[in-house]
């Protein structure tokens, strides 16, 4: 559902738009993200219930140093893409400038992209996601073992 509701902004041709909005009318693709959040917090307790012996303040450290660990690499090389396009690019038009970018470069790898790029676009727009699922699990966590 997520994916079906991003489609509109891939420039479809007039039969193609036509199709498209009278199937937006037929379903209600809105709630996909409602949706991957239920589906994440149901994996999520599987996950913590892996967890549920021991101490729980250890329990919550080595939890949280997993899921950054597994998010953290692909972050890193493709913020870092976009960071090093934009200061070593030849079209500077395509990105915003240095200054900016090395601040949303920095906010993306301490998870805080949240929803800022629905005033300001840049190339790391799609972190807003991976930053509130972090925020959310992570606070989630912390109440759960405690």
């Amino acid at each position: 559902m997520v994916l079906y509701i991003h489609i509109e902004a891939i420039g479809l041709s007039h039969s193609q738009q036509v199709f498209f909005n009278k199937s937006k009318e037929i379903f209600f693709t809105s709630t996909g993200v409602e949706l991957f959040f239920v589906i994440a917090g149901f994996f999520l307790m599987k996950s913590l219930d892996k967890y549920k012996d021991g101490n729980k303040y250890q329990n919550i450290f080595y939890f949280l140093i997993k899921k950054i660990k597994r998010l953290i690499p692909q972050m890193a090389f493709w913020s870092g893409i976009a960071l090093c396009m934009s200061l070593l690019g030849v079209a500077q038009e395509l990105w915003l400038d240095p200054i900016t970018m090395f601040k949303k470069f920095l906010s993306t790898m301490v998870f805080l992209r949240n929803f800022e790029e629905a005033y300001s676009i840049s190339w790391f727009g799609i972190y807003w996601a991976i930053s509130l699922e972090s925020q959310v699990f992570a606070i989630f966590t912390i109440c759960y073992f405690l």
